[in-house]
């Protein structure tokens, strides 16, 4: 081996440099003339183990995203902003078209959203910058070449792409958390590591001896296949490129050309056998030449282990002193609630003001058209415009402004609204004929407002302009999740061209101005579900136990740092759902401090249509269930929509009283009823009584004088004592005085019982941030939550019937994505079936012949032509990439069990159908017409399920799970364990739902659904509720023993406990960051078809339920601890819990293992 000196590469010509050689090795780095090692290898055209003519393409993105592109390899789509290197002006296509959005770029006609990934097209600059939108908090997160134990930095203050250079802008990819490094040695040789991605924090993991912590992975087959692809396209036999892993597959993001695996030997001993031999080869000196590619197949080499997971792996789990102490914990699936938010506020202002006109104008698309403001420039806009119409007042000029309005609204609210009306009924009186009057009479309207100046402004417009600037200052900067102006227009009128003569224009002359804010997780809500996460971790998953902060122990943080932790995360759209995600996983994977939002993007899936969106058929569900509620408080007769939108059939008059069986009273002139509160705590609907009960009545006067009363003290509110970090003195006020004003329906003369929750959420949220506020936050939040305790739960059904109906709509989806998690993570491999794999594939000297044999396996002649793939798999041919939702091979044994299971069925099916076929010969029966096209109709049936279950697959598609390969694991007691975690954050509607079916799911089994559709309303199938979950019609759940008998519940124990069961009722309220926990184990001491192999446990907390007066240090409210619902020392099977829910899924359909 013939070393080039660097001062020979540097200085000397290259008819210098040494000839002659058998094989040159030489690959392109910082400083290195690569157009001097060109012309030598033009000059000379020695045999290049990497092509040095073909590097040159390496060192140009474009160039590399060009040719992954022309040989078929998946990569990200990228649009190019191309400067000029000396002027850095715009050339090429953006100087055509160039522009930057709050929330995007385009380059010509092609649009790219953030979050997307700006890369310089040189790729030897590996300062790459990722964009985040602002509907996630904004900001950019700058990815460079480590630095002591940093490869990131997140600047939450800059949005804007740079412009000093040539860029590629990209979409961002969600990986989970994890990049892929693959290694090549010629193009049948890959070694693949994962390492945490520096998207997510930016802390570098080293291990002891200061090298970053990386363990092998498997690759699939057609990743192996992209590997062999770019190694020999790009002309590169040592190459290195960057695969991210994706819900939509693979990808290559990167390829770097010369790179070697650090710090594993064994790897280093491969690759030098591999050089040896390719260069023996191309310089002619080996007689064994022939049979190099052959022999070193992928599939034959074997890596061992790299000192990086030399270290010891996770303890064995400490015994446990209960019946289960032999398991091994799979899987954990949790479905959770989202944090403490601010309360939810919406304002509606209806103005003829000329600068919100104007704004309209600006941002709609038409005169007709409703314009939504949520990006920071428009909001910024619309924040300036509030300081021109009234001025800079101070805070505390606001103050009085809105305690003089909240002191004078009986009068003043009503002058200015009979002068609005007045107005109105002139203006809309003016014919068609003075047009052009009409608009000088506007036009002259305008002026004079605008010389009237703020001092004008009657106090309800002042109030709500001030309160429109009040929350658009509230963080410092705009984000777009919490804060959201609409415009509306109400009012238009026709205004003449100026020159005359021409079409008259129409004109916005009124807008209602609509503000909704609140909602937002609050420092408290993210602290509590970061400790959450944090103790999650200790209490859920073994060998945590040993370490009070979590970062030197032996369970989750071990596995997920050596690829044996399956993890994924999904969030509704809302903006309070992500970041509590976000900041749970933070503490569940000890994360570092900073930023939510690259952890929001990275880390966190959303899926609106499982944990958002409710299903069509769901709202009829509900508006029923609310007016049943509304109309038993009440009496009054609240007006209902049709049962069915599509189908325009009306159903039953909730106003009509419900007797306890169920049905409706034929007598719609029966007397109205009020609701006691026990009555309705206890699940059931009283019969009709000729006088009314006033236990309600009296709840809501309290109700109404307590709210009086804070309203009164908050008329002048003390700065220090509201906690402004979440709210203002000036919000507060103005909440209060709305819902005073809301919670009197005068249009109905009748309480509006849909504002008892946002009363008491908003009592709740003061006695939390500041309790200190007013006197009468504690007598308001006990009344509040006695009534708030009957109307949140009977707004999801009034008896079990309903709410198990209305919950399999609503929470479908998730019950069914809960059950394919818990159905795949049996579907794995175990341990001792890989090993057995791997013992098999040793044997492959066996003759092909041998394995042919019937009389090898023991078997009849009847498998043998099922054998064909399991030879593959023998023989080591690469198997099929395995999806999310698919079943991977099975092991040896049972694939052949089953396959003689089959074929034994198979036979006995045969014979039977021979023989019928005989005795219809004999009698010369055909078949019927009838009987084909019920045949045929079953076909299409099947047909249909099948491409709706594929459809559904789809949409349940996950990224592959870059699992740790055990054949590369080195020291680890346990390469083989995996444990599958998969979080569900969603907010109050879906968990009241999934805890109604989870309490009533033993009730109905899947049996007697089918049979009952017939009796069953008819549904659409795309609104996500089917016959096949449809209750009977005539049955009445309410009552456990008359829906026992008439539903003939499944055999065996409920799923929640009666001592659960009598909690759940006394307390039906589930709070912030309220839990569902479903963890799976596996005890291998018993046969592998026995039911008792697996068992689930099925936990529960209502979260942060507690009296919000005492809370924690900074006000953190204590959560209430996970129990089981289930009886603990009774082991629930996953048989039973399949057999249980699989009903309520989405159409029914069952996850087999």
């Amino acid at each position: 081996v013939v070393h080039f000196p660097e001062d020979m590469i540097l200085n000397s010509p290259i008819e210098e440099w040494p000839w002659p050689i058998d094989c040159l090795i030489s690959f392109f780095s910082d400083g290195f003339p690569l157009d001097k090692a060109e012309a030598y290898v033009n000059l000379r055209n020695p045999p290049c183990v990497n092509d040095v003519r073909a590097q040159r393409a390496l060192l140009d993105r474009r160039c590399v995203y060009k040719l992954l592109e022309t040989i078929g390899i998946p990569h990200p789509v990228a649009i190019v902003v191309e400067r000029d290197e000396k002027t850095g002006e715009l050339i090429g296509e953006a100087a055509e078209h160039f522009e930057e959005g709050d929330d995007y770029i385009m380059v010509g006609k092609t649009k790219i959203s953030k979050p997307f990934v700006e890369k310089p097209v040189d790729a030897e600059d590996h300062n790459i910058c990722i964009y985040y939108p602002s509907s996630a908090g904004g900001g950019v997160k700058a990815l460079f070449r480590k630095v002591g134990d940093r490869s990131s930095a997140f600047d939450a203050d800059s949005s804007r792409v740079r412009r000093d250079k040539t860029y590629m802008y990209e979409p961002f990819m969600k990986t989970q958390g994890t990049d892929i490094k693959v290694y090549t040695v010629g193009p049948s040789y890959a070694h693949a590591e994962a390492r945490k991605s520096p998207v997510i924090d930016g802390l570098v993991n080293r291990n002891e001896d200061g090298k970053e912590v990386r363990f092998p992975v498997v690759l699939t087959p057609k990743e192996k296949d992209m590997a062999s692809t770019i190694c020999t396209e790009f002309m590169q036999m040592v190459c290195g490129f960057d695969l991210l892993r994706t819900a939509n597959g693979s990808f290559v993001i990167d390829v770097n050309g010369w790179s070697f695996v650090k710090g594993l030997p064994k790897y280093y001993e491969d690759t030098a056998t591999l050089l040896r031999m390719h260069i023996m080869k191309v310089a002619g000196r080996s007689p064994m030449l022939a049979r190099v590619d052959s022999a070193l197949r992928m599939s034959d080499l074997v890596l061992t282990d790299s000192e990086d997971a030399a270290e010891q792996d996770i303890t064995p789990q400490e015994p446990r002193l209960d019946r289960w102490e032999h398991e091994e914990l799979l899987a954990v699936i949790a479905i959770m609630r989202h944090g403490d938010r601010t309360p939810k506020n919406k304002m509606k202002l209806t103005t003829q003001l000329p600068e919100f006109l104007e704004l309209h104008k600006k941002w709609a698309s038409g005169p007709r058209k409703e314009v939504k403001l949520k990006a920071p420039r428009p909001l910024q806009e619309v924040l300036d415009m509030t300081y021109k119409i009234i001025g800079h007042d101070g805070e505390e000029e606001a103050s009085r402004a809105a305690a003089a309005a909240a002191a004078a609204v009986a009068t003043a609210e009503a002058a200015a609204a009979a002068a609005e009306a007045a107005a109105k009924a002139f203006v809309r009186a003016v014919s068609e004929e003075e047009v052009g009057g009409e608009a000088a009479a506007v036009q002259a309207a305008a002026e004079a407002q605008a010389a009237k100046g703020p001092a004008q402004l009657n106090n309800r417009t002042k109030e709500s302009i001030l309160l429109i600037r009040t929350v658009l200052e509230t963080g410092g900067s705009f984000d777009g999740i919490y804060r959201k102006v609409q415009l509306k227009p109400t009012a238009w009128t026709l205004v003449q061209a100026a020159e005359g003569g021409g079409v008259a224009e129409e004109v916005v002359k009124e807008v209602q101005v609509v503000l909704k804010y609140g909602g937002i997780l609050t420092p408290v809500g993210v602290k509590q579900a970061e400790d959450l996460g944090h103790n999650f971790r200790n209490e859920m998953y073994p060998g945590e136990e040993g370490s009070d902060d979590g970062t030197h122990s032996n369970g989750l943080l071990r596995l997920h740092a050596t690829q044996r932790h399956d993890f994924k995360v999904y969030s509704s759209d809302e903006g309070r759902v992500q970041m509590s995600a976000a900041s749970f996983s933070r503490g569940l994977l000890d994360l570092e401090k900073g930023s939510l939002t690259p952890i929001c993007v990275a880390l966190v899936e959303v899926d609106s249509a499982m944990l958002d969106d409710l299903p069509s058929a769901a709202n009829p569900l509900l508006e029923e269930a609310k007016s049943v509620l509304y109309t038993s408080i009440t009496g009054d007769k609240v007006k209902w929509s049709p049962s069915s939108p599509k189908s325009g059939k009306e159903g039953p008059s909730p106003a009509t009283p419900i007797v306890a069986t169920g049905s409706y009273n034929s007598q719609p002139d029966k007397v109205e009823r009020f609701m006691t509160v026990e009555a309705l705590l206890a699940g059931k609907l009283p019969n009709a009584c000729d006088e009314p009960v006033r236990n309600m009545l009296d709840d809501f006067r309290e109700l109404q004088e307590r709210v009086l009363a804070l309203n009164k003290e908050l008329e002048e509110v003390d700065p220090a004592l509201c906690n402004q970090e979440v709210t203002k003195p000036l919000l507060v006020q103005r909440r209060w005085a709305k819902l005073k004003e809301d919670l009197w329906d005068k249009k109905h003369n009748n309480w509006d019982v849909s504002k008892i929750p946002e009363i008491h959420d908003a009592v709740k949220f003061d006695l939390i941030h500041h309790p200190r506020l007013a006197k009468s936050l504690i007598p308001l939040y006990e009344v509040s939550k006695r009534i708030n305790d009957v109307v949140v739960p009977h707004e999801y059904g009034w008896d079990a019937r309903s709410r198990v109906r209305i919950g399999s709509v609503v929470c479908g989806r998730l019950l069914r994505k809960v059950m394919i998690d818990l159905s795949n993570t049996l579907k794995e491999v175990s341990p001792a079936a890989e090993a057995q794999e791997l013992a098999l594939r040793q044997k492959n000297a066996l003759p092909k012949l041998m394995l042919a044999d019937p009389a090898f396996w023991g078997l009849g002649n009847a498998v043998v032509g099922s054998l064909k793939n399991l030879r593959d798999l023998f023989i080591g041919k690469p198997a099929t990439v395995q999806e999310e939702l698919t079943s991977p091979p099975p092991s040896p044994a049972t694939y052949l069990a089953d396959e003689a299971a089959a074929s034994s069925a198979a036979s006995a099916s045969a014979a039977q159908g021979s023989a019928e076929g005989e005795a219809a010969a004999a009698a010369g029966e055909e078949l019927s017409k009838e009987d084909e096209a019920s045949e045929q109709e079953a076909e299409r049936e099947a047909e249909a399920q099948q491409a709706q279950e594929a459809e559904e697959a789809e949409a349940f598609q996950e990224a592959e799970f870059a699992g740790l390969d055990p054949q590369k694991a080195g020291d680890l007691r346990s390469p083989y364990r995996r444990v599958r975690t998969r979080l569900y954050f969603t907010s109050e509607s879906h968990i009241q739902t999934l805890m109604n079916v989870l309490r009533h799911c033993h009730l109905l089994k899947q049996s007697k659904l089918r049979s009952d559709t017939k009796e069953a309303e008819p549904s659409d199938p795309a609104d996500g509720w089917t016959p096949q979950t449809s209750c009977p019609a005539s049955v009445d759940l309410s009552d456990t023993a008359s829906a026992a008998s008439a539903v003939e519940p499944a055999p065996g124990p409920p799923l929640v406990c009666a001592e659960m069961e009598r909690e759940l009722t006394e307390n039906p309220i589930f709070d912030y960051l309220t839990q569902i926990v479903f963890r799976l184990y596996e005890d291998k001491r018993v046969p592998q078809d026995s039911p008792e192999r697996y068992r689930v446990e099925v936990l529960f907390s209502p979260g942060a339920s507690g009296d919000p007066s005492k809370t924690l240090e900074e006000g953190v409210s204590p959560l209430v601890p996970l129990r089981p619902l289930h009886e603990a020392d009774q082991a629930l099977t996953y048989a039973r819990l399949q057999e249980l829910l699989s009903p309520f899924t989405v159409n029914g359909a069952k996850s087999n293992t």
